[in-house]
């Protein structure tokens, strides 16, 4: 598991850019792809949210703008993917 914001970033990043070649295709599609959220789980992102205390990598206010560039990375190549992650963190 990625133990910092920036790591999970890194993760998050690597998927947005291999998706983003398939960017029109997601767009269009109708349903969203089970396989989408399981790599974003091992990627880290559901640990975004969680407060450090339980083991996630939020800290607080100042955690906001950072995680929400992890978001905006994703949205970048699917945005539907990035609104349910963002909305249904679990």
């Amino acid at each position: 598991m990625r133990s910092t914001v920036v790591e999970v970033a890194g993760a998050v990043g690597e998927i947005a850019s291999a998706w983003a070649s398939d960017r029109l295709a997601r767009q269009s599609r109708r349903r969203l792809d089970r396989q989408d959220f399981d790599l974003l789980r091992d990627a880290g992102i559901l640990t975004l949210p969680a407060p450090t205390d339980v083991g996630g990598l939020w800290e607080g206010p100042q955690s906001v703008r950072p995680i929400c560039e992890v978001y905006r990375s994703l949205a970048s190549a699917d945005p539907s993917v990035a609104l349910v992650s963002s909305m249904h963190p679990a």
